[in-house]
């Protein structure tokens, strides 16, 4: 029977743990989605301020000779 009690302390135990580190992991995720959310206004502002502009062609040179 102490052999059962002292398992289910270690259960226990492993149980607190878990929900502290499943805690801290909640808290993580929601510091990333933060994060994700601040980078994509930024790339969307980025974007936003990109102007394309046409390029003309190059005029070609003619070679150089030795004369």
């Amino acid at each position: 029977l102490k052999t059962v009690e002292a398992e289910k302390n270690t259960v226990t135990t492993k149980l607190e743990t878990t929900a502290a580190e499943n805690v801290e992991l909640q808290k993580i995720n929601s510091d990333l989605k933060s994060e994700l959310e601040t980078t994509e206004k930024q790339l969307k502002e980025l974007k936003s301020q990109i102007k394309i502009v046409p390029v003309e062609p190059a005029i070609e040179e003619a070679p150089e000779t030795d004369d």
